[in-house]
């Protein structure tokens, strides 16, 4: 099994084999064969908490996912991770929402792959009923990764009904634009996906989701 940041070269290491091996050269001009379905999909779920001096701050889940981004990319792979749930900053401040949205495009240049990191411009969550936190955004800006968005949400809105309805279909959407203006792209969290392969053999199992719903009754005041 490989987590982390080892998914991510693991997913690159194969991105760059079969591209390699997918890609001919017609009149001059490379042409780029779809990825295989399998890669596309939610590869990692965990639950974070936040602590302090041994305190809980925050419950969270952080995430990794394979795109295809038909928005803005016709259809070309972006490698996205981050995380979201709810935290306070310190001990004594208010309680809120947050999502971390990083975005890692791949693409091949000369038949070598190249990461290269672009950062939304805004993003928020949206559960399977279609309930969407974008409203309740109170502050953001660039996350400590490059690529990196990190978007702070008031509860005051619909952020706790995203995440009660994100536990109950064990589903969740992260959406994101390019540009100011510009369209979503969708991504889908598939919250019971623990684990993936090399070969994107998905490992399913509550336990992450279970713990991070555990969590918060402890963090609610």
């Amino acid at each position: 099994m490989v987590r982390g940041r080892g998914l991510g070269e693991a997913l690159m290491r194969l991105w760059a084999v079969l591209l390699v091996a997918v890609w001919v050269t017609r009149d001059g001009l490379a042409q780029q064969i779809p990825i295989p379905e399998r890669m596309v999909g939610t590869t990692n779920i965990v639950s974070e908490p936040t602590l302090s001096g041994g305190k809980l701050l925050g419950c969270g889940l952080t995430y990794r996912a394979v795109i295809r981004d038909w928005r803005y990319r016709q259809g070309d792979p972006s490698i996205v991770f981050g995380s979201f749930g709810l935290a306070k900053a310190r001990a004594d401040t208010a309680l809120g929402g947050f999502l971390k949205v990083v975005v890692q495009d791949l693409s091949m240049d000369g038949g070598r792959l190249v990461t290269t990191p672009n950062m939304p411009t805004s993003a928020y969550l949206l559960s399977m009923k279609g309930v969407a936190t974008a409203d309740d955004r109170v502050g953001g800006g660039a996350s400590d990764q490059p690529g990196g968005l990190f978007t702070v949400f008031s509860l005051g809105g619909s952020f706790l009904d995203v995440m009660t309805q994100a536990i109950e279909a064990q589903k969740v959407s992260v959406m994101f634009a390019r540009r100011a203006g510009g369209l979503d792209v969708p991504i889908e969290l598939d919250l019971l996906v623990v684990d993936t392969n090399e070969q994107f053999q998905r490992t399913r199992n509550p336990k992450e989701m279970l713990a991070f719903a555990e969590c918060l009754p402890r963090l609610l005041p």
